[in-house]
């Protein structure tokens, strides 16, 4: 599903449902539609 925080109330929330908390490590890459990250969270 596609995240698209524009404010129009439709996928403007991403979320991960997940037990994180257990991971040692994790890493978050959000790209946009052309392939640029936007976003990088280690």
């Amino acid at each position: 599903m596609p995240f698209s925080p524009n404010g129009d109330g439709l996928n403007d929330r991403f979320e991960i449902k997940n037990k994180c908390h257990e991971f040692l490590q994790y890493r978050l890459q959000v790209y946009d539609r052309w392939g640029r990250v936007n976003v990088y969270i280690l």
